[in-house]
């Protein structure tokens, strides 16, 4: 009998963990670690950091050209979040302040920019060619990725004590 009420138990308590796996798993929360992902990359790259393969380390953007600097000394919309000479992907500021998460899965988030500029060039396409151009910052480095899972810890944890299972 008493071997019974046991497993009753731990069939209650694997169910009731289950139900917060789904939930931590769940839409809302790969939202959150969505938003989370979103801040690091644009962060980082504002720095004047990108991230060649994911879980690699963070390097220095590519260097502008000699032209293009002479460009954005003279461009009137150059955003307050870079110089004429930084690489930083950071002209106007459009494309990483246009960073979405695109679709939510199981387990998985896409993120990618948005709309278009003021000009109307499409900020996909400016992401595009920033990368072909050898400037890539849509990947997370190891360090990155460590963050993010300790975040999706917190977030779990704050779930366990939240349904009293911890």
């Amino acid at each position: 009998m008493a071997k019974n009420r046991n497993s009753e138990a731990i069939e209650r308590f694997v169910a009731r963990l289950n139900s917060v796996i789904e939930e931590a798993t769940g839409p809302n929360e790969m939202r959150q670690i969505g938003g989370f992902i979103i801040k690091k990359i644009a962060i980082r790259t504002q720095l004047g950091y990108g991230v060649s393969e994911n879980l690699s380390e963070k390097s220095k953007l590519k260097p502008l050209s000699t032209n293009y600097i002479e460009q954005r000394k003279v461009f009137s919309s150059l955003s307050g979040l870079t110089t004429p000479k930084r690489s930083n992907l950071t002209r106007t500021g459009s494309m990483l302040e246009s960073l979405k998460i695109k679709a939510i899965g199981k387990n998985s988030i896409s993120i990618g920019p948005d709309g278009s500029d003021m000009f109307g060039v499409s900020n996909s396409s400016k992401a595009f060619w920033q990368e072909k151009a050898g400037r890539i910052f849509l990947r997370l480095s190891i360090q990155e990725v460590k963050q993010v899972r300790i975040f999706w810890l917190r977030t779990f944890s704050d779930l366990l004590k939240a349904k009293k299972l911890r």
